[in-house]
């Protein structure tokens, strides 16, 4: 959810809730986790990759979204 809000220069920013938002988890984790670097092999994924993602999720829990976004809350680091 994080990502999507505050994407990198150029992206346009997305409002998405949690389900909305796996997508871009999943997207994440494969390229920057050493672990699925097999996966991201065989879907011959890389850095000029492109993706197309849908989230059919809005912030419905608006209080929600404000703590993970704005607050950090379930921070991995």
């Amino acid at each position: 959810m994080r990502m999507l809000a505050a994407p990198v220069k150029g992206d346009p920013a997305v409002t998405s809730g949690e389900s909305g938002a796996v997508g871009m988890g999943v997207i994440s984790a494969i390229m920057t986790d050493d672990a699925y670097s097999g996966l991201r092999e065989q879907l011959d994924l890389g850095c000029d990759s492109k993706v197309l993602l849908f989230s059919t999720e809005g912030d419905t829990d608006p209080v929600r979204y404000r703590k993970v976004v704005w607050d950090g809350a379930y921070a991995t680091e």
